[in-house]
């Protein structure tokens, strides 16, 4: 009986803690914002973001549009701040967010992975990468 019991609780553990996440448009939709933002600079170092006051909302609704806005300061090649809006759309395919927007940004280029409460992107050019982390 202890054996089952042990076993019993051993399963337990393991399916609570194998939670499987689907994502779909419903569960994927929602408000995220900047949890985490680096920028890797080739071998020369990284920047990161959110302690330097950079900030980033994104609305993804059901019907496929999105609004909100990124801020970095002085993150603009000119070395003005980068403040851009985030309207545009975005779809859902195998679990993977893409978006489509005007404004130029990484946002647009990165590929996003859509997991429970959150979505990570990661875009490289050149030497330099850029990994962000959104949840809601």
């Amino acid at each position: 009986m202890r054996i089952l019991q042990r076993f019993l609780a051993v399963a337990g553990v393991f399916l609570a803690c194998s939670d499987p996440f689907t994502p779909t448009v419903e569960n994927v939709a929602g408000t995220y914002t900047l949890e985490r933002l680096t920028e890797l600079h080739g071998t020369v170092g990284a920047t990161n973001w959110v302690p330097r006051g950079g900030t980033m909302t994104i609305t993804l609704e059901t019907n496929g549009t999105t609004t909100g806005r990124l801020f970095l300061p002085g993150a603009d090649e000119s070395g003005a701040d980068f403040d851009v809006d985030m309207a545009g759309t975005w779809t859902l395919i195998d679990g993977i967010v893409v978006f489509n927007q005007s404004a130029d940004s990484f946002v647009r280029d990165a590929r996003w992975v859509a997991r429970r409460s959150r979505i990570t992107g990661d875009h490289t050019l050149g030497d330099d990468r850029v990994i962000a982390v959104l949840s809601k």
